[in-house]
């Protein structure tokens, strides 16, 4: 009995210390990336070109709006959906600037070959002054953190 125990505590062993001597090969993913003369980034170019819809404003609606889409190997852009809607005048707004980048995208790859990518934007839409969106950014960050360290122990 003790010559089977051993026997199987060797054997356990000696897999587990296999198992962790075997190298992984890294896997090269490249992004999708936005591509133009005039904007830095997709972002830029969002806050340059959006009009924040008027029915939106007399409605007082705020928030974040996310889109996600496909971005081809072409650089096209298609299969757009909606994750985070506001309201419909936002949806159409956002996708009709989106829209307009339309192969102007340089596509993602993995391991050096193109591929069909998903990628998600976020757009902010806030009525107000700049202070007033800091100072709530600045609130909520400090919340989070107290909560992270208060709630879940960083130590661990």
């Amino acid at each position: 009995m003790k010559t089977t125990v051993i026997l199987a505590v060797c054997v356990l062993m000696a897999t587990v210390s296999f198992a962790q001597n075997q190298k992984f090969n890294e896997v090269e993913v490249t992004a999708p990336k936005f591509q133009s003369e005039l904007y830095k980034s997709v972002n830029n170019l969002l806050n340059s070109n959006l009009e924040y819809p008027s029915i939106a404003i007399d409605r007082n609606i705020q928030g974040t709006e996310i889109i996600k889409f496909l971005v081809t190997t072409e650089g096209k852009l298609t299969d757009f959906k909606i994750v985070n809607s506001l309201s419909r005048e936002i949806d159409r707004e956002v996708l009709r600037v989106l829209r307009s980048t339309n192969g102007k995208w340089i596509p993602g790859s993995m391991y050096g070959i193109q591929e069909n990518m998903e990628k998600e934007i976020s757009v902010s839409f806030y009525l107000g002054h700049d202070e007033f969106v800091l100072a709530e950014a600045n609130l909520l960050l400090h919340k989070g953190n107290k909560w992270m360290f208060t709630k879940n122990n960083p130590k661990k």
